[in-house]
């Protein structure tokens, strides 16, 4: 049985968690195969600055995240981690219940879970079909999400609470295609990309990373 160690209370500084997130003792790391393919995906997210943390973005704080779904609900990797090139499995928390009306997660691991996990959370509950979800930062995307045809959560709506979680999986109600990438205009430079495998979901991403430099040049 796992016991709860930790109680995270609700924060409104951006780039930090906002819902309250009860951290218990896990009794099992990430799976190697999911662990191994996330890694891979994120050590490119980082080079192409999608994903980190440096002193002159967002108050120095670290930002974008990843995850995949799991058997009890998903993997995640741990708040504040940008900083870090690689993270070993310990540094993934797995997500075992969320409350998305009061919010609140439920969590196990070493680490709390990416202060977006909240939304992480919402897209898999509506859409079983999901596999992984991949959020980035990217002035880049974000700018050019109008030509790029993108679907936005209004820029009222901010993340980690429970109007983004709402806003999001009426988002997924419309947009049915996946894999898919949208645009948090109330999240500085916030990106998701979500599909059915990890490899889909940041392929898609890096895509319209791609196509969002081509517009700008």
């Amino acid at each position: 049985m796992k016991t709860p160690h930790a109680e995270v209370p609700p924060r409104a500084t951006e780039g930090v968690v906002k819902y309250a997130s009860q951290l218990m003792k896990a009794d099992r790391l990430i799976d190697d195969a999911i662990w191994r393919t996330l890694e891979a995906w994120r050590t490119i997210l980082c080079r192409l600055r999608l994903v980190g943390q440096t002193r002159d973005r967002y108050d120095g704080f670290g930002f974008g995240n990843l995850s995949a779904r799991s058997d009890a609900g998903f993997w995640i990797t741990g708040t504040q981690t940008g900083e870090l090139t690689t993270l070993r499995e310990d540094q993934y928390a797995e997500v075992v219940d969320a409350d998305l009306e009061t919010n609140r997660l439920v969590a196990a691991g070493e680490v709390h879970p990416s202060s977006e996990a909240l939304t992480h959370a919402a897209i898999y509950a509506a859409d079983p079909g999901v596999e992984a979800v991949f959020h980035g930062h990217s002035p880049e995307i974000w700018g050019s999400h109008e030509a790029l045809d993108l679907p936005t959560i209004d820029h009222t709506i901010e993340y980690g609470t429970p109007d983004m979680a709402r806003a999001t999986a009426a988002l997924l109600e419309l947009h049915v295609e996946r894999p898919l990438v949208f645009v948090t205009l109330g999240h500085e430079d916030g990106v998701f990309a979500l599909g059915h495998t990890a490899d889909t979901t940041g392929a898609m991403l890096v895509d319209r990373f791609a196509a969002a430099l081509e517009i700008r040049r």
